[in-house]
């Protein structure tokens, strides 16, 4: 019989059949030019798919789902069209967090897994390989830098702290905006390295979330200390005997009357070099949940100290908090008794910070920090290093979420721009480590029983304007003046202005009668019913 003039030459139609096996089997790949709603087709960060075949994520148990990962090496520019990829394979995923779940950006946990579902520990973006990965949503924190600027001054202190890496998430062919892939803490070679056997993780915090009914019983009051190494299900008789015993031990020698006795106290208990380090880490950024949410605790091996760290959810820190006055540079956290919705502070901080000799250790500890790796400087230099590799793809976060660039329930600072955001932080950091070097001394005093007008200037120096923030304890008369050191007539931005107690802020720009002012020092003075009581030097650049 004649062959059909249908019938296709054997070389095309072998390749016909291997391109439609190889689109059936490249499930999800990024072959698309941009996402559904037009906002991503390319990016500088790396570029996060997750595909869950339509089905919405829980809060819990987690769903199968499939990620991808481009990542072009040496800091090529990642496109949705790129074919190669730095992962592609089988996760499960679940919604994470307590009080951010309210956001209509969620935030996630994840695990990487074989297509059998057992767990896969995988590389990912460069990190160690492990299975457990958090993505965490940076809402309220505006800079989407803080926990990634808080982890890393951790591990410049020698502390173990989860690595970050910068990204965008696309959901379902959804752009969901910027996220941070981070560690989740666990026990792991390269993460928390402390014995499987013998080695425990603790944490103190709400029991949201907990999936537990057993807490390690402490005078802790209302916050719960928890089992998270061995966990509450994995967790033995025998174990639970012994780390419920060791805590009961450190508290009981902790309230004791010789609490302070290098042999016999606290000390023979606690590792005091952790302590310093988590106390530094907190008080530098005045996380305003450090001690009692999200605070965990190790102890290596069953010989070793119970261990303060590692730090863990600090975006409500260095200043991004209206309460608990977060958002003043000056007062300790460590030393606040009052209680916040039905949960306590941690009641070991007071007692530790009343041991002279330790306060003289975080003392001595900070002011070694300050001449080098803490410097001004060195602080500056971490801020832009992680805030520049946001600089393009927080536009597109904004276009996604509009709403968030408004005033959150935590923010005290609303700025106009993401570089007003930034320049807050930097001028809220250096402001906060500058009252700490005056204050990190030996007293501690809760930053309620401060009289002075505490006052943010930023940023400094300023281009076109600067914003003072400043809160009153009382009604007062406010003016502020910008004084020249050449002696000219000083420059009032107000004047004998009446302002209620609460917190206040001031924007102004600097032209005057149509005309920059010129670029040189000035100092700009805030004065109280008549009397200056707080004088900033800020100079204006070109």
């Amino acid at each position: 019989m004649a062959p059909s003039h249908m019938s296709l030459p054997m070389n095309v139609m072998r390749f016909l059949l291997m391109v439609a096996v190889s689109m059936w089997c490249h499930w999800g790949t990024a072959q698309f030019l941009t996402t559904d709603d037009g906002i991503l087709a390319s990016s500088n960060l790396p570029i996060i798919l997750v595909d869950t075949e339509g089905q919405a994520i829980p809060d819990e148990p987690r769903i199968p789902a499939r990620m991808q990962i481009i990542d072009n090496p040496d800091g090529a520019r990642n496109f949705l069209s790129d074919e190669g990829l730095a992962y592609d394979g089988h996760i499960e995923i679940e919604i994470r967090g307590s009080s951010s779940q309210v956001f209509d950006k969620k935030q996630y946990r994840l695990e990487t897994q074989l297509p059998n579902g057992e767990n896969h520990n995988v590389s990912l973006l460069g990190m160690p390989a492990e299975n457990d990965w958090i993505l965490h949503a940076p809402t309220l924190d505006k800079t989407f830098i803080r926990n990634s600027l808080s982890y890393h001054i951790a591990r410049t202190l020698g502390e173990y702290a989860p690595r970050t890496r910068a990204c965008e998430l696309v959901l379902n062919g959804e752009y969901r905006g910027v996220y941070v892939l981070m560690e989740k803490i666990k026990r792991d070679n390269n993460r928390l390295d402390i014995e499987e056997e013998g080695g425990y993780i603790l944490k103190i915090d709400k029991p949201t979330g907990y999936e537990c009914d057993e807490f390690l019983r402490t005078d802790l009051e209302a916050v719960k200390l928890q089992y998270d190494h061995p966990d509450c299900e994995e967790i033995t008789f025998s174990q639970q005997a012994f780390i419920d015993a060791y805590v009961n031990e450190f508290e009981a020698a902790l309230y004791a009357e010789n609490y302070s006795d290098s042999e016999e106290g606290y000390r023979n208990y606690l590792d005091v070099e952790s302590f310093v380090n988590y106390f530094i880490c907190s008080e530098l950024s005045k996380n305003v949940d450090a001690y009692r949410f999200s605070t965990f605790l190790h102890k290596p091996d069953e010989s070793s100290k119970l261990n303060f760290g590692p730090i863990w959810d600090m975006n409500l820190g260095y200043g991004n908090s209206r309460f608990f006055e977060g958002h003043r540079t000056d007062g300790f956290i460590g030393t606040r008794t009052e209680a916040d919705f039905g949960y306590y502070l941690n009641p070991w901080i007071p007692r530790l910070l009343s041991d002279t000799s330790l306060v003289s250790e975080i003392h001595e500890r900070w002011v070694s920090l300050r001449s080098d790796t803490l410097s001004d400087e060195s602080l500056l230099r971490m801020v832009d290093s992680l805030a520049g590799q946001w600089s393009e793809a927080q536009t597109r976060n904004f276009q996604r979420w509009p709403g968030h660039l408004s005033r959150l329930w935590s923010n005290f600072f609303v700025g106009s721009s993401y570089e007003e955001e930034v320049d807050f932080l930097k001028g809220w950091m250096i402001n906060r480590a500058h009252w700490l070097d005056n204050h990190m001394t030996g007293t501690y005093v809760s930053a309620s029983s401060q009289k002075d007008i505490e006052a943010t200037l930023f940023p400094n120096p300023f281009r076109y304007f600067f914003t003072y923030a400043f809160r009153l304890d009382e009604t007062g008369s406010v003016s502020l003046k910008i004084v020249s050191p050449l002696g000219s007539e000083p420059l009032y931005i107000v004047k004998d202005r009446p302002f209620g107690a609460g917190q206040h802020t001031l924007t102004w720009n600097s032209f005057v009668n149509g005309r920059l002012i010129p670029s040189q020092h000035y100092v700009v003075v805030l004065e109280l019913d008549g009397v200056p009581v707080r004088g900033d030097v800020v100079m204006k650049h070109m």
